[in-house]
């Protein structure tokens, strides 16, 4: 759903003459939102039950489906932004904290199937453009996206009730009873301790700052490329099989990390991610850029699977959830500045945001590193 949400708002955007910098703000609303509900949500999950919170979520997934079918203005896409990431954020939550609670002796392939599932519903998703063609991709795209909406209406219908939320912030994790209990600037401290005692947890949140990078690039700001240069055609190819690449990177992680490592894979999934993004600045023919664009799926295939296990190893039964906290923050983190920062370098050429995102990744793994430099000593470690 996130997939297609990335793919539509800013294209739809495009399409209403919104500028560089609306686009990206919107992208913002839709990526960073739950930096400002996760809190009140993780409240809700402890108090109401996860089946509630998701049911919220999947109606307001509908409506901001929904308001993309009317016609494309800047307040109707700020609406539909704003309810796609309140409801980012209701699904989500929930989701984490039902992964905080997984045997240890299964998370590898907990967290294998975690991939499968959000990028098989991305697959999935894009296959539902095959056959359509410039703006009606765009129609065709708004269409899916009620369809899955009702299909997440329905299955959280027959969702069972009981796993805690991923925003625990009391020290004895007790479930907030009360909304005058949640604190953002609490949950904000204890991610901190967290990521600071642990540097498994640090690593974690790094790499998943990175895979909002990859997603946000590949699924609002390429297919917009495409459709500003009338090819289209390549879309669906290139998004289904940057899918594909995902999945079985994420299945060769799961089978050889016990003999490279995690940190090893998180470098060399995001060193291909990268230089396969700057290379589609020299590439024009049209099979080569699908291919060289896909490419890119192998650090959200591996990003996603390491970036878990590393919080999972870094974080004991007594502060796991909290670890999933610190993910989502630096997640929401990635999700604001990302886009901002992604649309001003659009704003220069295409080019230049290639390079862009490229030099993000980079930036990001010489944190991720450096904070691995400290695993000898820490309490917990994995490598």
């Amino acid at each position: 759903m996130l997939s297609l949400c990335l793919l539509l708002i800013p294209s739809l955007s495009s399409l209403a003459a919104v500028s560089e910098a609306g686009i990206g703000a919107l992208l913002v609303l839709l990526t960073g939102l739950g930096l400002l509900t996760d809190v009140p949500v993780g409240a809700a999950v402890d108090k109401y039950g996860p089946k509630r919170v998701i049911l919220l979520g999947a109606l307001l997934f509908l409506l901001g489906s929904l308001c993309l079918k009317l016609d494309a203005t800047v307040w109707i896409l700020t609406v539909s932004a704003a309810c796609l990431g309140v409801a980012t954020s209701l699904v989500i939550n929930p989701v984490l904290g039902v992964l905080s609670a997984t045997a240890e002796s299964s998370q590898g392939r907990t967290q294998f199937f975690n991939v499968v599932l959000q990028r098989g519903g991305a697959l999935m998703a894009v296959l539902m453009l095959l056959g359509q063609s410039d703006t009606a991709v765009f129609s065709q795209g708004v269409t899916g996206a009620v369809v899955i909406s009702c299909v997440m209406l329905i299955c959280a219908l027959m969702l069972p009730n009981g796993s805690p939320s991923a925003t625990v912030i009391l020290d004895d994790l007790k479930p907030i009873r009360s909304w005058r209990e949640t604190s953002r600037v609490q949950a904000f401290v204890k991610a901190y301790e967290l990521a600071r005692n642990s540097p498994d947890v640090a690593m974690g949140s790094l790499g998943n700052a990175m895979v909002p990078a990859l997603l946000i690039f590949g699924g609002s700001f390429f297919p917009l490329k495409l459709w500003l240069d009338g090819s289209m055609d390549a879309l669906v190819p290139a998004l289904a099989l940057r899918e594909i690449v995902a999945v079985a990177s994420a299945l060769l992680a799961v089978a050889f990390h016990k003999r490279i490592g995690l940190r090893l894979l998180m470098n060399g999934s995001m060193l291909v991610s990268a230089a396969s993004i700057a290379g589609l600045v020299f590439i024009t023919n049209t099979t080569l850029l699908i291919v060289a664009f896909a490419m890119h799926g192998v650090g959200i295939g591996v990003g996603v699977w390491v970036g878990n296990m590393h919080m999972y190893k870094g974080t004991s039964i007594i502060d796991r959830v909290r670890g999933y906290t610190v993910s989502s923050i630096a997640n929401r983190i990635a999700g604001i500045l990302l886009p901002v920062g992604f649309a001003w370098a659009w704003g220069f050429s295409h080019s230049t945001l290639l390079l862009a995102v490229s030099a993000t990744l980079c930036v990001l793994l010489l944190f991720y590193n450096f904070s691995g430099r400290r695993l000898k000593t820490a309490r917990v470690g994995y490598e």
